[in-house]
């Protein structure tokens, strides 16, 4: 059996130009990730805080529990800003989901399409305002992925501790 050299290049080459763009995607993505989580980790131990559970997501967002502080702690890169948030569950009356759809037209008539989600922290304190804590901001053409299930996730997770007083 003959090896045609020019087809086997020119099937590598064609490949490369598929396989190559992914391999890199994931390697940026994963080395994002990592920077992420590297910088979250460690604004967590400056605030002498011991994240039992935490998540990360999109390059961006962040957020984590200590159970044995009772402390939340949520962070958000936007804009090139590091927006840290630390919140005291004992200071917490409930959290829960908000979410904001827009109606866009289209030629089949008219779509819902999430825009926004965010985790609603409200406060025991009648002079402490609510907070809004973003998981999801459509912006760049950017749609949802799973954070509504992350926030749905998140929200049970903090209105449990709440339970636990």
């Amino acid at each position: 059996m003959e090896i045609d050299i020019p087809s086997l290049i020119i099937l590598t080459v064609v490949l490369s130009f598929f396989f190559v763009p992914i391999i890199y995607f994931e390697c940026f993505k994963k080395r994002a990730t990592k920077k992420i989580t590297t910088y979250f980790n460690q604004v967590a131990q400056n605030n002498n805080l011991v994240l039992s559970q935490f998540e990360v997501w999109r390059d961006q967002y962040g957020i984590g529990i200590d159970t044995g502080a009772k402390k939340i702690m949520y962070l958000n890169q936007a804009n090139g800003q590091n927006n840290t948030v630390i919140l005291d569950l004992s200071e917490i009356n409930k959290c829960r989901i908000s979410k904001e759809d827009e109606q866009i037209k289209t030629p089949d008539g008219v779509r819902n399409i999430t825009s926004w989600v965010a985790l609603r922290i409200e406060f025991l304190s009648l002079k402490k305002t609510g907070i809004l804590l973003e998981f999801y901001k459509g912006k760049n053409g950017d749609s949802v992925r799973d954070e509504f299930k992350l926030a749905e996730k998140w929200s049970k997770i903090i209105n449990s501790k709440l339970t636990n007083r």
